[in-house]
C-alpha cells in the first residue's frame, strides 16, 4: 500500500499507512487523547499530563486545527487502521526556514539558501510497542513533510534516557546524524538531536527499501 497524503497549506492533516491513519484530532477523539496523555506507561521518559479535563482537550483540538491550517505546525493522532484505536499522537512540532549550510554545520547535500525546516515527534501507547509501528509513522511523517509540505531539513530531538528513540532512529539508517545539542525549547538542556536534510533520507529511504524496511 503506497503512502496516501492529503493535506496541502490551508488544510489539516491526514496521511495513510498501511496499519494507521495519522491525521489531525478531532472531536470525537478528545475524550480516547485524553486517557491517552494521563496514562503514564505512555511516557516512560517525561511526566504524563495529569491536570488535564475533557473541557481542555476538546479547546487544545480546536487550537491544534487552527495551527495546522496556518501553518504553524502539525500535531496529529495516530489511529491504528484495524480496530480504529487512537493508539498515539505526535507531528510536526514547528515549521521554520533556515540555511541547510548553517543549520547542519556544513553536512548537507544541499546549497545555500533558505529551505524549510521540521522538527517532529511521535508517542505510541505502550500496548502498541514493539510491533514496528515506530519506524511505519516515522518514515511517514517525514516522506510526507518532504513530498508534500514542502521541507528539505528535519530536527528531531529527544532527551538522555530515551534509548528505545535512538534504537529506531539508527533502524531508519538515521544514527549517523545523532549528536548532542542544547534543545530547541530550553537553552538550559542538552539533549540527543538528529538533523539531517531531504538528500540524506532518500540515501536512507533507499536503504530502507533495499532492505525490506520501507514499510509505507
Amino acid at each position: 500500500m503506497a503512502l496516501q497524503d492529503s493535506s496541502r497549506h490551508g488544510s489539516v492533516l491526514e496521511i495513510g499507512t498501511p496499519r494507521m491513519v495519522i491525521r489531525t484530532a478531532v472531536q470525537s477523539d478528545a475524550e480516547n487523547l485524553l486517557n491517552f496523555l494521563q496514562t503514564p506507561d505512555n511516557f516512560p521518559f517525561q511526566e504524563s499530563e495529569q491536570n488535564l479535563t475533557i473541557e481542555r482537550i476538546r479547546t487544545r483540538i480546536d487550537k491544534f486545527v487552527d495551527f495546522t491550517k496556518d501553518g504553524k505546525n502539525g500535531w496529529v493522532v495516530i489511529i491504528l487502521r484495524e480496530t480504529n484505536e487512537l493508539i498515539g499522537n505526535g507531528g510536526y512540532n514547528i515549521f521554520e526556514t533556515v540555511d541547510p549550510t548553517r543549520f547542519l554545520a556544513g553536512k548537507t547535500t544541499l546549497s545555500s539558501g533558505d529551505r524549510r525546516m521540521t522538527d517532529l515527534g511521535i508517542n505510541i501507547d505502550h500496548r502498541h510497542w514493539r510491533q514496528g509501528y515506530g519506524l511505519e509513522i516515522l518514515e511517514a511523517l517525514i516522506e510526507h513533510a518532504r513530498t508534500e509540505l514542502g521541507c528539505e531539513v528535519f530536527r528531531i530531538e529527544t532527551g538522555d534516557d530515551n534509548q528505545p528513540w535512538r534504537s529506531l532512529m539508527r533502524a531508519a539508517g538515521l544514527g549517523q546524524f545523532q549528536s548532542r545539542h542544547k534543545a530547541s525549547y530550553d537553552a538550559n538542556q542538552e539533549v540527543w538531536a538528529w538533523k539531517f536534510d531531504a538528500g540524506h533520507w532518500e540515501k536512507s529511504k533507499m536503504k530502507l527499501k533495499g532492505d525490506g524496511k520501507w514499510l509505507v
